[in-house]
C-alpha cells in the first residue's frame, strides 16, 4: 500500500484515534519559537494515529499520523521509536505554511495574553510548592498529562486533578 492509498483508506474511516500533538517537536519542525499553548481536543489543527500503522514502544505510541487542520489533510508524521525524531512530511508548500502560519497566530495569541498577578492571592502555599488552580479541562483532558507529555498514560494522576467541572487541580512547581 503505498500513501495515497494509505490516507484513502484513512479518510473513509470512522473510527480515527485522535491523540495529542507534541507542539515542541512541531513547532521546531516549523521554525516557530514556541510559547506556552497547547491545543486542546477541538482545536482545528488534529493529529490522528493512522490504524494498523502504530504501535507501542514502551509506553508510548508511535507510527504513523495524520495532521489535519481544519478538517483538511496538512500532512502526516513518522516516529519509529518512543525517543525517535517525529519526522514530517507535508501534502505542499502551502498546507506546510497554512500550519505554520496557524500555529504563529497561536503563538501570538498566547503571548498576547500574559498571567497576570492576582494580588490577594494566598501565596503561604507556594513555600511548598503547592498550589490550587483552576479546574483541569472542560473536555474531560487532562492538562497536568498534556503539560508533561503522559496523556496517554491514562487520566490524571491521584491527587493532580479532580473532575468533574467545579473542583480544583493540586499543581507541584519543579
Amino acid at each position: 500500500m503505498n500513501v495515497a492509498e494509505m490516507l484513502a483508506v484513512w479518510e473513509k474511516s470512522a473510527d480515527r484515534i485522535q491523540t495529542w500533538i507534541d507542539i515542541e517537536d512541531l513547532c521546531e519542525e516549523l521554525g516557530i519559537q514556541r510559547d506556552y499553548w497547547f491545543p486542546d481536543m477541538d482545536d482545528p489543527l488534529k493529529k490522528y494515529w493512522v490504524k494498523g500503522y502504530n504501535w507501542l514502544c514502551t509506553d508510548t505510541t508511535v507510527g504513523i499520523a495524520v495532521y489535519t487542520l481544519y478538517g483538511e489533510i496538512v500532512g502526516i508524521s513518522f516516529q519509529s521509536a518512543r525517543k525517535s525524531a517525529e519526522n514530517f512530511y507535508w501534502v505542499s508548500k502551502e498546507s506546510c505554511q497554512l500550519v505554520r502560519g496557524y500555529l504563529q497566530s497561536k503563538m501570538q495569541e498566547a503571548q498576547d495574553d500574559p498571567s497576570l498577578i492576582i494580588y490577594d492571592k494566598d501565596v503561604s502555599a507556594w513555600e511548598t510548592g503547592i498550589i490550587d488552580a483552576p479546574i483541569c479541562r472542560t473536555d474531560g483532558r487532562c492538562q497536568y498529562a498534556i503539560d508533561r507529555g503522559a496523556e496517554e498514560e491514562g487520566h490524571c494522576p491521584k491527587g493532580k486533578c479532580v473532575m468533574p467541572e467545579g473542583d480544583a487541580i493540586t499543581l507541584f512547581f519543579k
